[in-house]
């Protein structure tokens, strides 16, 4: 069988159309690309778009363009004169420049800068629904992989990705995902897709470490399949081992400046990693080819469990002695400071407890769904033929795993839905076979249960409770931010250039659309700008606070979370002040109305915001030898 061929019997090919399959398909993914970008295209930036992520993003590549060097991701603009070294990668940055120089000739810079928000996103749908697709025909044909867009289809938190505007790395970080489990699930017939799988794995970390747990999960369900059959996936492990090394370290130098090599990152591809991973992937390879595994029977599957286990104690003690914080996560080196004031508060660091008391709606379309997926996915491995069931499990270990670690950090989630699909669209493919010719409401209920583990289906039914209980709508919320926005885009714009003090909330929308510096922006490598933030508004008058970061000028929206729970912990702060239309005399009113007030420091001096770009030094490693 090659990897071309469905695994499960040719039964699984079900109600064939007489046009090819492929063609088909091709047309639905095509078609639901325009069917997400056209609803929410967006008629200009000003216009409904204020995911900070993306506004930084676009920040990032505004700044490539104008000639900023590849290697230096300094934002010498936020909490200045330092800046920010940003943890994000130029692999983003690049064709989205690439994509505006190309339509700028046409429309000039503003609209090419407009197109490609709203192109990217909706194109980068098609590698992915193309790479679902791949892990899902792997197991069940066609019927599967149908089954698995039309769950795509329904999870509004992975389509959410690819809609215009969205120019985060999530997205591009989600293709890489599925692809890299398309290779796994057929390392063991080619070890092409074994090399394949390591380069997408080692490709997703040089992005970003938000997948991380997926990669290491995603390793450990073929770490497994090699412990219960050494002889079948012995290659396949030691060829992924080896091109996981040896791409990271591609990527290392692709990244990172001569610089920066020592400098010990968490957040981001960093010396951590590569010792990780050519360490992890060489010895894997070795491992992988030393016990082969032959008829080993239960003493190989202890050999090679310990083996395993030998090198994963190896792995954390190397960086418990030289990396001790990594061992908390890519965010192990946050200042402690930020978690009560803000990183405790962003939604998608909040566990199931906090998601219980703050959105229980929540819960079924987001920790229902992935359990019942599961399900669905356990009885299906249990229907599977023998030789199938641990690339099926490399599947599952994933869903898993995303789900334990999304008990506690609701992020995961995505991660685990977007897996979930192909899983449970697997799981039906199987249902379709067995209840084939049948029309009894016991066939007809089997047939379609698996559609329980659709979000969309949740979100619909838990309206009513959410209405109950929620007492702000998102959309009055997001209405808000964008009239604040808009308010203080157009005060600050055409001001003599300073620096702005708001809260972190505000940051990343004015470094795009102003020329100005500000004090803080929503990442947690800006953790003195937002520590010095909240001393400003927390504070009683804020006049020296502001002085001594040498703020220009002070920008708030009345109804922002982050000033109002300053105002609901300091009732007499200047936060509390504002909101109360009571500015100090130090603040010169600029504008004030729609709930947003921007104001002069009165004294200060208009471009006296020291941007020199300089690189400041990393100052991240936390190593016993420092």
């Amino acid at each position: 069988m090659n990897s071309k061929q469905p695994a499960l019997p040719q039964a699984f090919e079900i109600a064939r159309p007489h046009v090819p399959p492929a063609f088909l398909v091709a047309l639905v993914v095509i078609g639901y690309a325009i069917l997400l970008a056209v609803p929410a295209w967006l008629a200009s930036v000003h216009d409904g778009w204020s995911d900070p992520d993306a506004m930084m993003r676009m920040t990032e590549v505004r700044e490539l363009l104008a000639g900023q060097g590849w290697y230096n991701m300094n934002e010498a603009r936020l909490m200045p004169p330092l800046g920010m070294i940003s943890h994000w990668s130029r692999y983003i940055d690049a064709p989205l420049a690439g994509m505006i120089l190309a339509l700028e000739p046409f429309v000039g810079r503003s609209q090419a800068e407009l197109l490609t928000l709203n192109l990217w996103p909706p194109f980068l749908f098609l590698p992915f629904a193309a790479g679902v697709i791949a892990v899902a025909r792997r197991f069940g044909g066609w019927t599967a992989a149908g089954c698995a867009l039309l769950l795509t289809a329904l999870s509004p938190q992975v389509t959410a990705l690819f809609k215009p505007g969205d120019i985060d790395h999530h997205n591009v970080q989600a293709i890489l995902l599925v692809w890299l489990l398309a290779g796994l699930v057929r390392a063991d017939l080619s070890l092409r897709w074994a090399a394949f799988a390591g380069a997408m794995a080692a490709s997703s970390l040089a992005i970003g470490m938000e997948t991380l747990l997926a990669v290491v999960l995603a390793a450990g369900g073929l770490a497994i399949a090699w412990v219960h059959n050494g002889d079948r996936w012995r290659r396949a492990l030691a060829t992924f081992g080896l091109s996981l090394a040896v791409v990271t370290t591609v990527h290392f130098f692709a990244n990172v400046g001569p610089d920066r090599w020592l400098a010990g990152a968490c957040d981001n591809l960093s010396i951590v990693y590569v010792m990780l991973a050519g360490l992890g992937g060489f010895g894997t390879a070795v491992i992988g080819l030393v016990f082969r595994g032959r008829n080993d029977g239960v003493p190989g599957m202890l050999m090679r469990g310990g083996a395993l286990a030998s090198l994963a104690c190896l792995l954390i003690t190397l960086t418990a002695v030289f990396y001790p914080a990594c061992l908390h996560g890519p965010y192990g080196q946050v200042d402690p400071r930020l978690g009560p004031i803000w990183l405790d508060h962003v939604s998608e660091a909040q566990s199931i407890a906090q998601t219980l008391v703050n959105q229980p709606w929540l819960i079924p379309p987001l920790y229902l769904t992935i359990f019942l997926a599961i399900l669905f996915s356990l009885n299906a491995l249990r229907r599977m033929p023998g030789e199938e069931r641990y690339a099926y499990g490399i599947v599952l270990s994933i869903v898993v795993g995303s789900l334990a670690i999304g008990l506690i950090q609701l992020r995961a989630l995505v991660g685990a839905q977007v897996v979930a699909s192909a899983s449970v669209g697997v799981a039906a493919s199987l249902v379709f076979s067995r209840t084939a010719g049948r029309n009894d409401s016991s066939a007809v209920l089997s047939r379609w249960s698996w559609l329980l583990t659709a979000p969309m289906l949740w979100y619909i039914a838990v309206i009513p409770l959410e209405k109950l209980m929620n007492k702000t709508s998102p959309g009055a919320v997001d209405q808000a931010e964008a009239s604040c926005q808009a308010v203080m885009g157009t005060a600050l714009e055409t001001l003599p250039k300073g620096l702005v003090v708001s809260t972190s909330n505000f940051g990343s929308f004015l470094l795009y659309r102003t020329e100005h510096a500000v004090l803080s922006a929503p990442y947690h490598r800006d953790a003195a700008g937002i520590l010095a933030a909240q001393a400003i508004f927390a504070s009683p008058d804020g006049a020296a606070e502001t002085a001594s970061v040498g703020g220009t000028y002070l920008a708030v929206c009345l109804s922002d979370p982050e000033l109002t729970m300053i105002a609901k912990d300091s009732p007499s702060s200047l936060a509390a002040s504002l909101i109360a239309g009571k500015a100090p005399a130090w603040l010169e009113p600029l504008t004030v109305a729609d709930g947003t007030a921007v104001y002069r420091v009165r004294g200060a001096a208009a471009g006296s915001a020291d941007v020199t770009g300089s690189l400041p030094a990393l100052g991240l490693r936390d190593s016993l030898f420092d």
